[in-house]
């Protein structure tokens, strides 16, 4: 692979050209220009290193046909410039996968309670349910089809319980519990 010719180069930030890593005769001899290049007629690359984490190496990489000509420095200084924001969101990015993993082990954990358990935010919407609250909400709905005729139910607007003046009671102590968690409320009575 050409990156393992030239592995010294390739440090984040750094942008190059293609030729920097191989030359134009010995480029066209390669199974890459072969089976890929050739087929799509791009020949002349520019790229860069937006990270090395150990062993894996992020890059960005542009080609363009051989009568188009070799990237100049216009494309090189945009390429540049674009370096930083590609790396920013590479990290972004990872950060979400791990709060995404975080967020699967917190759910897998609380599927593992064996009461339901249902997070919602301060105006009744549900959040997150786990599986054992699905399956009580579940069965409410069942006993009345359409509406529980017992307990909680889940509609577009949230939350319910069985009459009208529990729901507006359970949505207020949900509200209160979330003002009381961001510091603002009180207990409620």
């Amino acid at each position: 692979m050409w990156t393992d010719r030239a592995g010294h180069l390739w440090r984040p930030g750094k942008v190059g050209g293609g030729d920097e890593l191989i030359g134009d005769a010995a480029l066209v001899k390669t199974e890459f220009y072969a089976d890929f290049l050739r087929s799509q007629e791009q020949f002349h690359a520019i790229g860069g290193v937006i990270a090395r984490q150990g062993s894996a190496t992020s890059f960005v990489t542009a080609f363009r046909t051989q009568r188009n000509g070799s990237f100049g420095e216009v494309e090189y200084a945009l390429t540049r410039q674009l370096m930083p924001h590609l790396d920013m969101a590479l990290r972004v990015q990872h950060r979400i996968a791990g709060l995404e993993t975080r967020l699967e082990q917190a759910s897998d954990a609380l599927n593992q309670a064996s009461h339901g358990i249902i997070v919602a935010n301060s105006a009744g919407m549900v959040l997150f349910m786990n599986r054992q609250a699905e399956a009580i909400l579940g069965r409410n709905r069942a006993a009345d089809g359409a509406h529980a005729s017992r307990g909680l139910s889940l509609e577009r607007d949230g939350l319910h319980a069985r009459l009208p003046r529990e729901t507006a009671r359970l949505r207020d102590l949900i509200l209160r519990a979330g003002e009381t968690i961001a510091g603002n409320g009180t207990y409620p009575r």
